[in-house]
């Protein structure tokens, strides 16, 4: 008998999930209370990387198999219009942050991560329209091995692939109850509908920890804002993927770029507003940055709501004593995505336990435990 799953959630995350446990013959059912991909997928930079701060070293191999795992499906899923491989450029305007960089470049190195150093003059042959100011020369890191995904469109594919093999989707509806019985879910309530079932499987990002209150379960569940701007159509050819010292930028179709910096994070106010002036200068440094592409307008301005672990890695399985309810929420939902597909279905439908799953268990105790106060 085909085990009956309902994922809550119709992110990037919870439609990666649905596609590969109904391809793998369960019978899923994938829930939102909105449009899929609208909530935090629609507002993140989507980068697809290994090189940012991804310790312990399992975690850094997580990160890579999960590009790796973008691949693979860009070759099932063709044309993979969500997938665009590009290089990834940083560098550093100060001593310290070029120190920090270096070290990180070593780091890459010890872990067979491809990365290189390039030249100004080399920058140029590969990126003509960018100006990177005053950065010393042959340190601009270049990590040729990542890119980006176009979410929407991903989560687009996801769901076609669901169903496609018979799985379902209910939109504009929320998880409104979980049925427990003897320590286990056995019914979902959504609006109307109400599903028997075998597994839930919490995908609700950063609303996850309210999913897990319907069951009785506590999740150590803390969220960040962080602000994406799309600029209107540029006049620039800038293919890859930057971090500069004051803004991340990335290309973003139709001649868009996307972009996004720390300090203007920083500056969401209470109730997810935003003031003028942080998008202004945000605009600013992208025309410093990009000369060629002259003055440019915000065509889109949007606050992502971000799930975040209190330790930074995912937190996946089950808690609090209700064996079959599954959380799977991650900061790095996009990358992970795909990846956590394959995993989780494994788990679950072979009882294999993924590599390193120790790392992100929920259930561990000492997980999450205050540490020791010194003497």
């Amino acid at each position: 008998m085909q085990p009956r799953i309902v994922i809550a959630g119709a992110g990037v995350v919870g439609a990666s999930i649905g596609a590969e446990l109904a391809e793998a013959g369960a019978d899923v059912t994938v829930i939102d209370a909105g449009r899929p991909g609208r909530g935090t997928s629609s507002a993140t930079f989507a980068w697809i990387n290994a090189s940012a701060d991804k310790e312990p070293t399992a975690y850094h191999e997580l990160n890579v198999a999960a590009m790796d795992a973008h691949r693979r499906l860009a070759q099932r899923t063709r044309p993979a219009t969500w997938y665009h491989p590009a290089a990834n450029l940083q560098w550093a305007d100060a001593a310290d942050d070029l120190a920090r960089l270096t070290k990180k470049v070593e780091r890459r190195r010890e872990l067979d991560y491809p990365v290189e150093w390039v030249s100004r003059r080399r920058l140029a042959d590969l990126e003509p329209d960018l100006d990177p100011g005053d950065v010393a020369d042959d340190r601009i890191a270049r990590f040729p091995e990542e890119g980006w995904i176009d979410t929407p469109v991903l989560v687009a594919t996801q769901l076609q692939r669901l169903r496609a093999v018979g799985g379902h989707l209910l939109t504009g509806t929320a998880v409104e109850a979980l049925e427990v019985d003897a320590g286990a879910v056995t019914g979902v309530v959504a609006g109307a509908d109400r599903l028997p079932v075998d597994v839930v499987i919490n995908c609700a990002g950063p609303e996850a920890d309210g999913v897990a209150s319907l069951a009785g379960v506590e999740l150590p569940l803390r969220t960040s804002a962080g602000l994406i701007v799309t600029t209107g159509p540029a006049v620039t050819s800038l293919a890859s993927v930057v971090h500069a010292p004051r803004l991340h930028l990335r290309p973003e179709g139709g001649g868009r770029l996307m972009l996004a910096s720390a300090a203007a994070d920083a500056g969401v106010q209470a109730g997810y507003t935003v003031a003028r002036d942080v998008v202004a200068e945000l605009l600013a440094d992208a025309a410093r940055l990009l000369p060629a592409a002259g003055d440019l307008d915000a065509e889109d301005v949007r606050v992502g709501v971000r799930p975040l672990p209190p330790d930074g890695l995912p937190m996946l399985g089950p808690t609090g004593g209700v064996d079959n309810l599954y959380h799977v929420v991650t900061h790095s939902g996009v990358l992970l995505s795909v990846r956590l597909g394959e995993l989780v279905t494994r788990h679950l439908l072979s009882g294999e336990e993924p590599p390193d799953f120790g790392l992100y268990r929920i259930d561990d105790p000492a997980r999450f435990a205050p540490s020791p106060t010194a003497i």
